[in-house]
């Protein structure tokens, strides 16, 4: 259930991450075609009309919106970049215990409950990174 959660997130910030990033390109465009504008206006010398003042206006709205939205991805990247951290320290983890395990194995051999138990967590965590794999 929890891993279900979890891959449910993951595909939840990986679809915000793709929105944020297309509203940041029409903000930019947006942006653009307002800037463009305000030249325009000042070579027309309309640098003090009421055109003028509402694109000022609206470029530092839609600033303020890119500015927001960047954050937003931002730390979308980070959950995604922090995830992908997490799937490696698992990765190694198995690896640690894989090589515990062959280690007790020789020593005390397969029926050993230290292996036992060596073996049930090298499953849950290659369960886990599997699922995180996927996702």
């Amino acid at each position: 259930m929890a891993d279900d959660i979890n891959k449910n997130i993951s595909i939840q910030i990986t679809a915000e991450t793709e929105k944020l990033e297309q509203s940041i390109g029409n903000l930019n465009k947006i942006i653009g075609g307002l800037q463009k504008q305000q030249k325009q206006l000042a070579k027309s010398g309309k640098a003090s009309s009421d055109a003028f003042k509402n694109n000022a206006d609206k470029i530092d709205i839609f600033k303020k919106s890119l500015q927001t939205a960047s954050a937003q991805l931002n730390s979308f990247k980070s959950a995604l970049s922090s995830a992908a951290g997490t799937l490696q320290q698992n990765k190694t983890l198995i690896a640690a215990l894989t090589a515990a395990k062959e280690k007790y194995s020789k020593s005390l051999g397969d029926n050993s409950k230290k292996v036992k138990e060596l073996n049930s967590a090298i499953q849950t965590l290659s369960s886990a990174a599997k699922d995180q794999q996927a996702q």
